[in-house]
């Protein structure tokens, strides 16, 4: 009766697994999907252009720990996570389409997306980082009242995230600056990351740099793209 009620447990935790992994799937392929109506006015069937977003949409189809990948998503996330339908509320539609693939539509430069086993990177000469190579994340600033407070606790979080920490090292991740009584500038995260402890690695901790998506996006347009 034991072994029965252990293997009942492994078949539904399969099937929950297969639904998950699903619903992932659907939401990387729809939020692509919307882009290419938005700014081809076309679908993703019937998309005949490789675009940095196309190409991405590719990597992410490749990834195998879809888990570690919503992690890197959302590295200042650091408890819960033993749960896996936290996937499904950290992997918005929406913000897949805002904060990945627009940033990667933008570099206009698909030779430049890269992807392993857990996540997917830009090369970009706007990186200060070691690597120069950025993490597409959903890391948000917008949130807090006490502005300072709120920061310093969001940065640690991204010190303490052992399961990602090493990945994140010597790279540049993107963050959605927000407003906290007013608007955070790249300079004021830069300089937030680099006061909020004096536990630092280097000029920056683990030579991670923190880089305002919506700026990154502004730049691409500015200059033609991610061209070197």
């Amino acid at each position: 009766m034991e072994s029965a009620i252990d293997k009942e447990d492994v078949r539904k935790e399969y099937f929950l697994k297969e639904k998950i992994y699903e619903y992932v799937m659907q939401n990387i392929e729809k939020a692509l999907n919307n882009l290419c109506q938005d700014e081809c006015d076309t679908s993703l069937e019937n998309c005949n252009r490789i675009c940095a977003a196309k190409c991405g949409y590719e990597k992410m189809t490749e990834i195998v720990d879809y888990g570690q990948f919503c992690k890197l998503l959302n590295p200042g996330k650091v408890d819960e996570w033993d749960n896996e339908l936290n996937l499904v509320e950290n992997l918005s539609v929406d913000k897949i389409q805002s904060e990945i693939y627009e940033l990667l539509y933008r570099s206009d430069t698909p030779e430049k997306v890269m992807g392993d086993n857990c996540g997917i990177y830009l090369q970009s000469k706007y990186s200060q980082a070691p690597s120069k190579q950025v993490i597409p994340t959903f890391l948000d600033l917008t949130r807090g009242a006490r502005k300072e407070r709120a920061l310093q606790s969001i940065f640690q979080n991204i010190i303490n995230n052992t399961d990602i920490i090493d990945i994140l090292a010597g790279n540049s991740i993107t963050v959605i600056p927000g407003s906290y009584s007013g608007t955070l500038s790249q300079a004021q995260i830069t300089s937030g990351w680099k006061n909020s402890s004096p536990n630092k690695v280097g000029e920056y901790y683990r030579d991670i740099e923190l880089i305002s998506a919506q700026e990154l996006k502004e730049k691409f347009e500015q200059n033609g793209g991610n061209h070197d």
